[in-house]
């Protein structure tokens, strides 16, 4: 309200009266900017970051459209996605979904592969956008490579090679409170090469016509895929000893990883 001013090391420089307040204070965050983001990094006990993500590689990658969304789940529930394989199909109505590789966990990382067939049409498409729509799902397999450092951030690589399609999703929840977060939450695409690999049309289209209709068919399937996933998080509890069944996945050892993020955790976790 008074324009104060603070230095990256917490103490108040200026006001909006010209003089600082030499007694105001305040807690510094450490930042990073990678991939995109302005990363903001919290230790339970202000210790500084031991880690950091990877540096992807953006050469030939359209800008990301980023959206917000609050959601009334804790940030290890958005995250169980990640390990949650049976959800695939029971909610998303993917089939014939596989596990592609280990559900692998090396410190603050943990990464996994599916491959699945998305069946179905995306809602709100009409006329032409609608066969394409549909041709894009059921086609060919979809490939997600994901990535998660913390709980707070993961990068999905999305891609379906037969068509030459590519995107990249990122989900950062970021804590409000105990039980809500504010969802940062992204899509991009690859440019396309060879777009008559996905319908002849697109071929004779200019690349930025088609980058631009392909962004909007593609961000439309993934806003009704997270929508279904922001309903399920806020309907579910968090416990650490979930009830399985075969087919649900890892998520027991999801929510063994996810520990080390808390209060009185190992050092060494």
């Amino acid at each position: 309200m008074h324009h104060f001013r603070f230095a990256p090391t917490g103490e108040c420089r200026g006001s909006g009266y010209g003089t600082p307040a030499p007694k105001a204070y305040t807690r510094p965050w450490p930042c990073l900017d990678r991939n995109g983001l302005l990363l903001v990094y919290f230790h339970p006990e202000g210790l500084a970051p031991a880690w950091e993500p990877p540096v992807l590689d953006t050469q030939n990658w359209l800008p990301m459209r980023m959206f917000e969304d609050r959601v009334e789940a804790p940030a290890q529930i958005v995250m169980q996605g990640i390990a949650d394989k049976g959800h695939l199909r029971t909610l998303h109505g993917y089939e014939d979904v596989s596990m592609d590789s280990d559900f692998k966990t090396d410190g603050e990382k943990l990464t996994v592969s599916y491959s699945f067939t998305n069946i179905g049409s995306l809602p709100g498409l009409g006329g032409p956008l609608r066969k394409l729509g549909r041709h894009l799902q059921t086609r060919t397999r979809v490939r997600f490579d994901y990535l998660a450092c913390g709980i707070g951030y993961s990068v999905t690589e999305v891609e379906i090679p037969a068509l030459g399609v590519a995107m990249r999703h990122f989900v950062n929840p970021t804590p409000l409170h105990e039980n809500a977060v504010t969802l940062f939450h992204s899509i991009a695409l690859r440019r396309i090469e060879n777009p008559a690999k996905i319908s002849r049309v697109l071929g004779y289209l200019p690349a930025a016509c088609t980058h631009s209709l392909m962004k909007f068919i593609l961000t439309r399937g993934y806003l009704h895929d997270i929508k279904d996933d922001m309903h399920l998080w806020t309907h579910m509890r968090n416990p650490q000893k979930p009830a399985l069944a075969r087919g649900d996945g890892p998520v027991h050892k999801y929510h063994q990883w996810a520990q080390q993020f808390y209060a009185g955790a190992r050092d060494d976790a």
